[in-house]
């Protein structure tokens, strides 16, 4: 009777992570927006960054694993993982240049929240001479 139990509890949760990702999986577009701060030398400078619209693709994978695909309107397209648990994507760190900021390349990462068909990312990007933290992603899905 415990294994039968333990069985069920098992199909449960594992039914429930996947409740998760076909929750979130599908198409959105984006927008983003925020600022960053530049040193170059003794000398930093605060930048507001252009604004970045484009598509995403949210793709469940094993368990709570999530692949993310960005299609940047005119722009670079990049890829990442994350792991989806209790309504928050967790980002993988990945490597992307910034268009307008031509010649910088930053590490990328952060979460994002999901609240029904809108997803709110809080970002990171960090690089050689820049750093931004105050970066916000919001993904509508199509």
């Amino acid at each position: 009777m415990k294994k039968s139990g333990l069985i069920v509890l098992l199909a449960l949760l594992l039914a429930g992570c996947q409740n998760d990702i076909r929750r979130v999986e599908g198409t959105y577009s984006y927008k983003t927006s925020g600022k960053a701060v530049i040193t170059i030398g003794d000398s930093t400078a605060t930048v507001v960054l252009d604004n970045e619209i484009g598509a995403m693709e949210i793709i469940g994978q094993k368990d709570d694993n999530v692949l993310l695909t960005f299609n940047q309107l005119g722009g670079s397209a990049f890829v990442t993982t994350g792991v989806l648990r209790d309504s928050v994507i967790s980002l993988a760190p990945f490597d992307r240049g910034v268009d307008y900021l031509v010649g910088y390349d930053v590490v990328v990462s952060g979460c994002g929240h999901v609240y029904g068909s809108t997803i709110v990312f809080d970002l990171q990007y960090e690089g050689e001479h820049l750093n931004a933290d105050e970066i916000t992603m919001i993904a509508k899905r199509n």
